[in-house]
C-alpha cells in the first residue's frame, strides 16, 4: 500500500510497492504472466468503478515484488481520472481505492487507499479598479437594540469593506510595496509605498496605469527633472504611473486582506505555478507571500539586486501583466449578502469582536468566490504541505521617531497641477497646513489643527481651481512654524 497526496489534480507521479499479486483466476499465477504486460489505473468508490485510464501507467519485461514508479500518460492519468472523482464526490471526504489492471484482466492488489477531500474552499481578491475610489459608506442598523436591520441608504460597498481592513491594521498604516527602512539614515536613501488610509491607497487606482514599470528608484515625469525616491510614499496615479506599482500594492492588499480575515484565509500561501524568471530567479513552486517578499526586495532594494537596465525594466512589465491577472483571479463584484459578502451586525452595533472593541461601521467581509481550479487557470495551484506561511505586516514608516520638526521643499516644484508636500514631527503635535498666495491671502487649508503621530508625512495638494504663480505653504504646530514657496506652472 502507498499514501498519495490528497489532491489527485496535482499529483502526476508516484511510487508504489508491488508485493503479492493474487491468483485471481490463474491467469497470472506464474513468473511469465508477470512480463512485458502494460498495467493500467483504476479507482473505485467503495465497490464500483467510477474510473478507469486506457494508457499505460507502467510496462515492465518483469514485474517482481519491488519499487516501481507510475507516472502519468500523455492523455489520461491521475490528473483526469482526478477530475472524475472530484464530479463523483458528494460529501466533504471520500474513501477511495486504486488498482491495477493489466490488459482485460483485473489484479486484485490494491495500490493504495486515499482519502480525497474535494476542493471546495473558495478565495477572493480585490482587483485595480477605480471602483476601490468609491468613498465607504457608514453602516447604520435601525432599532439597533431590537435587532433591526440596516438603515435605507446604509447598505456597504466596496470602500467600506476596503475602511474595514486598515481597521484592523491600525492607526500606524502598513506598508504594500518595498521593505520599510527601519534606520533614519538609510530611510533618506530608500523608498517603500505605505498608507495610514484606505481613501488614500484608492487614489493609486483612479484610473488604469500605463507607465513602464520601474522600482521606487526616482519619481519620472515628462519635462521634469528626475527626483530620487525615499521614505514611505502614499503613491497615488496623480502622480505615478507605474504598472508593476499598481499590481504589486494590490498583491499586497489581496494577500493582507486574507491573512486579516477580511477575505478567505490562505490566498498568500498559495502556490505560484507558472513558469517566470523574475530579474534572476524562477518563481515557481513559490508561495505568494514569497513572490511578495521577493518583489518587496527588488522594489526598494533595486541597486544591491541590479534592477537598472531596460531589460529588467521590461521584466517587470511582463511580471506585472502576469500580477494583473492573479490579482482579478478570484474577483467578483461586490454585492450585500447572499453568498458575496457578510456584515458582523454585531461588531457594527456593538464593537463585539472588533480589533479595537469600539463600534465598527464598516464591519463586513468579502466571501469565497472561485476555487483555486476554478480561477487559477494554470497560474495557481492549492499549497499542500502542512504549514502554511503567515503574512508579516510592515509598519506604514520609519520605527526611528525624527530627531526634529521639519519642513521639505514640495515635489515637483514648479507643478501642474499636483504636487506632493512633505514634513516631520518629532513628537505628537496638533498641526495645521495651510496655502498662501503672494499678497498673504489663504487659498488653501490641508490640514486645519489636526493631532498627527510623530513621525514622516506627506499631504497632496492639487491646485486645479488656482491660477498660475507663485504661492506659500505654511505648517504651524505648537512647538515649530515653517514657511516654503512654491510655484504653479499651467
Amino acid at each position: 500500500e502507498n499514501s498519495v497526496n490528497n489532491n489527485f489534480g496535482n499529483y502526476h507521479s508516484s511510487t508504489i510497492t508491488v508485493r503479492t499479486l493474487s491468483d485471481g483466476d490463474g491467469s497470472f499465477a506464474t513468473a511469465n504472466d508477470r512480463t512485458t504486460k502494460s498495467w493500467y489505473l483504476t479507482i473505485m468508490k467503495d465497490a464500483t468503478v467510477i474510473a478507469s485510464g486506457t494508457d499505460t501507467l507502467i510496462s515492465v519485461d518483469s514485474l517482481a515484488p519491488g519499487l516501481y514508479t507510475v507516472t502519468q500518460a500523455d492523455s489520461v492519468g491521475w490528473e483526469q481520472l482526478g477530475k472524475v472523482i472530484d464530479g463523483n464526490a458528494t460529501a466533504d471526504s471520500v474513501n477511495f481505492t486504486a488498482s491495477i489492471n493489466v490488459q482485460d484482466g483485473q489484479v486484485s492488489e490494491i495500490i493504495f487507499v486515499n482519502k480525497f477531500v474535494p476542493d471546495i474552499y473558495k478565495f477572493r481578491t480585490f482587483k485595480a479598479s477605480s471602483e476601490l475610489t468609491t468613498k465607504a459608506t457608514k453602516m447604520t442598523f435601525l432599532k439597533a437594540t431590537l435587532g433591526g436591520g440596516l438603515k435605507p441608504g446604509t447598505e456597504p460597498n466596496l470602500s467600506s469593506v476596503g475602511e474595514n481592513l486598515f481597521i484592523r491594521i491600525g492607526k500606524a498604516g502598513a506598508t504594500f510595496l518595498g521593505i520599510k527602512q527601519t534606520d533614519a539614515a538609510q530611510a533618506k536613501l530608500k523608498g517603500w509605498i505605505a498608507y495610514k488610509k484606505f481613501s488614500d491607497l484608492a487614489k493609486l487606482y483612479s484610473a488604469p496605469h500605463d507607465g513602464r514599470a520601474f522600482p521606487i528608484d526616482s519619481l519620472r515625469v515628462t519635462g521634469k527633472k528626475s527626483k530620487k525616491l525615499s521614505k514611505a510614499i502614499a503613491a497615488s496615479k496623480k502622480i505615478y504611473n507605474n504598472q508593476i506599482w499598481e499590481q504589486g500594492v494590490m498583491l499586497n492588499l489581496n494577500i493582507l486582506a486574507s491573512a486579516d480575515s477580511v477575505t478567505p484565509k490562505g490566498f498568500g500561501s498559495l502556490l505560484f505555478d507558472t513558469t517566470f524568471t523574475l530579474i534572476g530567479r524562477e518563481l515557481k513552486g513559490l508561495t505568494l507571500n514569497q513572490v511578495k517578499t521577493y518583489l518587496d526586495s527588488l522594489m526598494t532594494e533595486y541597486t544591491v539586486m541590479g534592477v537598472d537596465a531596460d531589460v529588467d525594466y521590461s521584466n517587470l512589465g511582463v511580471f506585472a501583466q502576469l500580477l494583473k491577472r492573479i490579482n482579478e483571479s478570484f474577483y467578483t463584484t461586490f454585492a450585500v449578502g447572499g453568498e458575496n459578502s457578510k456584515i458582523d451586525t454585531a461588531g457594527v452595533k456593538l464593537g463585539a469582536g472588533q480589533p479595537s472593541g469600539k463600534k465598527n461601521a464598516y464591519a463586513v467581509t468579502l466571501l469565497g468566490y472561485k476555487t483555486v481550479a476554478e480561477a487559477g487557470g494554470g497560474r495557481l495551484k492549492k499549497n499542500t504541505s502542512a504549514r502554511n506561511e503567515e503574512y508579516v505586516l510592515q509598519p506604514y514608516g520609519v520605527s526611528e521617531v525624527p530627531s526634529a520638526f521639519s519642513l521639505e521643499q514640495n515635489y515637483p516644484n514648479p507643478f501642474n497641477p499636483t504636487t506632493a508636500i512633505s514634513f516631520q514631527l518629532s513628537a505628537v503635535s496638533n498641526v495645521t497646513l495651510k496655502i498662501y498666495n503672494v499678497v498673504g491671502q489663504e487659498v488653501a487649508t490641508l490640514i486645519n489643527n489636526e493631532s498627527m503621530d510623530e513621525g514622516a508625512h506627506e499631504v497632496q495638494f492639487d491646485a486645479s481651481i488656482l491660477s498660475s504663480g507663485v504661492y506659500f505653504y505654511k505648517l504651524t504646530t505648537e512647538e515649530f512654524t515653517a514657511t516654503k514657496k512654491m510655484v504653479l506652472v499651467k
